[in-house]
């Protein structure tokens, strides 16, 4: 890296090349450093001379965001920053047309830039070093640069070239060439914070196995009808990659943890009888998850894979499989009331229905010509607290009288009828 310094001492060191160089084959020549005239001027335009003007200074697009990040979160300086440019020269060709000075000179000019097209790091410090020539550059430090300059010549075209001296240098045109001088890194004079040293460095290098969810299945249970998974159910879920060194399964955006016995590669059971605990209770048994995960509907599914990593080795998510729902019904047993005008149905449901929950209670008239169907809204609620019974209240006028199967459904997934001989029974409910 270097310091502010660097474009000047470029400009002194490139021009020192040149000087050197013209002195060689052409004794007398100048090389100067200004703003390109016309050979109307005068005299001093007859001297012969190269003039080598910095007319453009352009964003380096390979290095220029090489520093980042510079600072910390708090704001720190952590890095020095560097701005990487390139520098463009203007290299215009005076003396007398008749002697063919200008062309002379140029041909000097192309062999020396072509042969020696890096800045060496001998000629910056020498041309630094000129107290005479360059007593302001004392204090650059380019030659100690990574990055050393390096010239190409740019193939301007007849329309650039118009540009450029009849926008730009608003003159008349003389003999000239462009070089591109990349890369200049000026670095900022801030003192960057230095963090602790490393003390171990922990490396870990693994094939990478993506779990995926193909299926999932509701296992076999004696005297269930399994129509539909309810907050009894065991799941099986299944695919491939599910088992990793620390498999966790992620339920409504919850992760909890399964015994190793329920786990392989190709499928995990996951008891929905774990989740057993109310609000507010606890358990020592760390498999048994809140009740207030599980809900009624559409629910979310999904592996994750940790990996033991660091030291102390603490665990770090290493990836996750997609997400596989499953609708999972409500459970639920029903209370009847009986009054003079009223039927009250208070119904116990598993799992916990939240506030925002959509509950409906479906009934079906049974056994009868062109039988009924009603769908009753549960009322509103004020309380945040999940519940475990919602009761329904029904005015005996507003139904027909008869018997009633009794549903509900909430956020779209509805409650199991009991079959009986092919035929539904249960629940089954009467409204005078």
């Amino acid at each position: 890296m270097s310091n502010y310094l660097a474009i000047a001492t470029v400009t002194a060191a490139l021009s020192q090349a040149l000087r050197e160089a013209i002195n060689v084959e052409f004794s007398g020549a100048e090389v100067t450093n200004a703003r390109p005239h016309s050979v109307n001027d005068g005299g001093a335009a007859e001297i012969a001379s190269v003039n080598l003007y910095l007319y453009q200074v352009t964003r380096n697009t390979a290095l220029s965001n090489a520093d980042l990040p510079t600072r910390n979160s708090r704001g720190q300086v952590c890095r020095k920053p560097a701005a990487a440019i390139d520098l463009h020269y203007l290299m215009t060709f005076y003396g007398n047309q008749a002697e063919l000075e200008p062309e002379r000179l140029a041909g000097i000019v192309i062999r020396t830039m072509h042969t020696h097209s890096v800045l060496s790091r001998k000629l910056i410090q020498d041309t630094v070093g000129n107290s005479m020539g360059f007593p302001y550059l004392a204090n650059s430090n380019l030659a100690d640069s990574v990055e050393q300059v390096k010239f190409s010549q740019i193939p301007f075209s007849l329309e650039e070239l118009s540009k450029l001296w009849s926008v730009f240098l608003q003159t008349s045109y003389t003999l000239s060439v462009a070089f591109v001088g990349t890369v200049v890194l000026i670095e900022s004079e801030d003192t960057p914070i230095s963090p602790l040293p490393v003390r171990a460095r922990n490396i870990y290098v693994r094939p990478f196995a993506q779990a995926v969810i193909e299926d999932i299945k509701i296992q076999d249970v004696p005297g269930n009808s399994l129509q539909r998974a309810d907050a009894e159910s065991i799941l099986l879920i299944q695919g491939r990659g599910l088992s990793g060194d620390i498999t966790s399964i992620k339920v409504a955006g919850q992760v909890i943890k399964l015994a190793a016995s329920d786990i392989n590669s190709q499928q995990i059971r996951l008891d929905l009888n774990q989740f057993s605990l109310l609000p507010g209770e606890t358990s020592n048994d760390p498999f048994k998850f809140p009740m207030s995960i599980l809900r009624a509907g559409s629910l979310p599914i999904q592996v994750e894979h940790q990996q033991l990593i660091g030291t102390p080795q603490t665990p770090h998510v290493a990836n996750a499989s997609n997400v596989a729902v499953v609708m999972l019904a409500p459970k639920i047993s029903v209370n009847k009331i009986s009054a003079t005008d009223t039927t009250t149905f208070e119904i116990n449901v598993q799992p916990l229905i939240h506030k925002e929950q959509h509950v409906v209670l479906l009934l079906n008239q049974l056994a009868v010509d062109n039988p009924e169907s009603y769908a009753l809204v549960a009322p509103e609620r004020t309380s945040d607290e999940a519940i475990t019974q919602v009761d329904f209240v029904i005015q005996n006028s507003e139904v027909k009288p008869g018997n009633y199967l009794l549903r509900l459904q909430v956020d779209g997934a509805q409650s199991e009828l009991g079959v009986v001989n092919d035929v539904y029974e249960q629940p089954q409910e009467s409204i005078p």
